[in-house]
């Protein structure tokens, strides 16, 4: 999962290098020659959405998402684990509902022929992308929830 995360979080990576290199040609495209970059918005609103949905699962693979801890290490350590248990679990419930909608809206997309006004490109491979990154955030969350779970059996 971690390796699988990491190569998501590279393409991710990718993604911004693409979105700025894309940014820069068309600052000096009209700048320079008064022709800017047809589309450039459609382009990097759809890698953005792209970039942060394959970015995620690695972020959580790391612990790296805001957490509020002020409260919680007041807490006794059993308290705790049952919290972040329900978290998880809840976070997990959710993730599991938002990947299988967000899969229906790419197929449904895909289906519809839906692309955008300027560029005429599609939708669905870039809702399909943040997909597969809410799913992969999922299969992240399982693992700590079952890492938590097995952490309070053993004690």
């Amino acid at each position: 999962i971690k390796g699988i995360s990491r190569a998501l979080d590279i393409i991710a990576g990718a993604g911004i290098v693409v979105i700025t290199v894309m940014v820069v040609l068309n600052v000096l495209l009209r700048t320079v020659f008064n022709v800017p970059f047809r589309g450039i918005y459609e382009y990097v609103s759809y890698l953005t959405a792209a970039v942060i949905g394959l970015a995620l699962a690695y972020c959580a693979v790391n612990n790296a998402h805001i957490s509020i801890g002020l409260i919680m290490e007041k807490l006794p350590l059993k308290l705790r684990a049952v919290i972040d248990i329900v978290t998880k679990a809840a976070v997990l419930a959710f993730l599991g509902v938002l990947s299988y909608q967000t899969m229906l809206l790419g197929h449904n997309t895909a289906l519809s022929g839906e692309v955008s006004p300027t560029v005429r490109i599609p939708f669905y491979p870039f809702i399909f992308l943040v997909a597969a990154g809410v799913f992969m955030l999922g299969v992240v969350v399982l693992f700590h929830l079952a890492a938590e779970i097995k952490g309070v059996i053993k004690k």
